[in-house]
């Protein structure tokens, strides 16, 4: 399943890593994500001039993320999830809101 494309009004200008939710990352990945009511929008940015794993948390989150414009899913285990990035490539994905 394929995840539909948020509203910007409801995402990008939304508050920018607002409380409510804890969200980390393993370096070389920055994070930033924003807030709707089923979903935590997580962008990540894989910062190295190499491809590379990327580790990503969201606490309290369960079941699966949704990377946005792909039909990949991926399985959280305990808010915690891994993806592969190419050279500086940005991801956008959709965990359930705990």
């Amino acid at each position: 399943m394929v995840v539909p494309p948020p509203t910007p009004a409801a995402t990008l200008q939304a508050e920018r890593d607002p409380d409510g939710v804890g969200v980390r990352v393993d370096a070389p990945l920055e994070v930033s994500w924003r807030l709707t009511d089923e979903h935590v929008w997580l962008v990540a940015l894989h910062t190295v001039d190499a491809a590379g794993t990327g580790v990503l948390h969201v606490d309290g989150a369960t079941g699966e993320v949704a990377v946005h414009g792909e039909a990949q899913r991926i399985a959280l285990d305990a808010g915690t999830f891994t993806d592969t990035f190419g050279p500086y490539e940005a991801r956008i994905y959709a965990a359930p809101r705990p």
